[in-house]
């Protein structure tokens, strides 16, 4: 999938931040983008702009009824819900060539819907979340995924001269982020998944190093006997594996991936 050939969805609760949302949207038109916006507000909606995907359809997806929802008055239900209804929209607009990147903006409660459509999506999809929590741990939000959390540095309620500086930054950002070319593409999308490298260059194995930063140099330049075209580091901190695991089943290249995990010790003598 070229990730240019889409719009940036814009995925937010449009109902109690109908303002903020229409001033993104503006930002990224500006740069010269498409916009798809997605509205998970469980109050309702605005407005303001063109809403694409209602928070009904959302719900849907999500395996909950809106107005059972609002009826219920119960918000962490709801987001659970909406959370559910976030993953199974954005994989099915990235699968639809409806998405090239993704952004929204939100509190505790936003981001964790935010976020839960960006962790459904591939590696490589450009992600954006500005957010209330990026300075503590995020773990829970990220996963093992590649975002971009951006500290809001005030509340995501209102407009200012720090909100919208922040948000013009984070429309620049996306839209940079989407419009960059690749030295390869991703066919995350169609069930089979792959990298595909430049035609000048064969990638038929894998080697997969986990170490620490002690033992980089001798990893990079460790090869088995078996013929190893492209060497990937990870780091040993706590997640590190987690990270290594998820992107070995997500990118395999030819027939064949290698793993191999390095100790510090091997792969100093390596290096040696």
């Amino acid at each position: 999938m070229n990730m240019k050939s889409g719009p940036i969805v814009v995925l937010g609760a449009f109902d109690s931040k109908g303002a903020e949302y229409k001033f993104l949207v503006d930002a990224i038109v500006r740069e010269g983008a498409r916009t798809a916006t997605v509205n998970f507000g469980i109050l309702g909606s605005t407005d303001r702009f063109r809403v694409d995907v209602d928070a009904e359809k959302f719900a849907r997806a999500g395996g909950g009824d809106l107005t059972l929802l609002r009826s219920q008055a119960d918000r962490g239900a709801a987001m659970k819900t909406m959370a559910a209804g976030a993953a199974a929209v954005a994989r099915k607009l990235y699968e639809d060539g409806k998405l090239a990147g993704i952004i929204g903006m939100g509190g505790s409660g936003g981001t964790s819907v935010i976020t839960a459509a960006m962790r459904a999506l591939p590696t490589g999809v450009p992600k954006i979340c500005v957010t209330t929590v990026a300075g503590g741990d995020v773990h829970a939000y990220v996963g093992t995924k590649d975002f971009t959390l951006i500290p809001s540095v005030v509340d995501v309620a209102g407009l200012n001269r720090i909100s919208q500086m922040i948000f013009t930054r984070a429309a620049g950002a996306i839209v940079g982020m989407v419009h960059r070319s690749l030295p390869w593409r991703s066919d995350c999308h169609t069930g089979r998944r792959s990298i595909r490298f430049d035609s000048n260059t064969r990638h038929t194995r894998l080697l997969w190093c986990f170490v620490d930063g002690a033992a980089s140099p001798g990893a990079r330049n460790h090869r088995p006997s078996a013929p190893i075209q492209k060497a990937f580091g990870f780091s040993n901190d706590p997640k590190g594996d987690n990270v290594m695991e998820v992107s070995r089943r997500t990118f395999v290249v030819g027939s064949a991936a290698t793993l191999v995990a390095l100790s510090a010790r091997r792969a100093t003598a390596d290096a040696n």
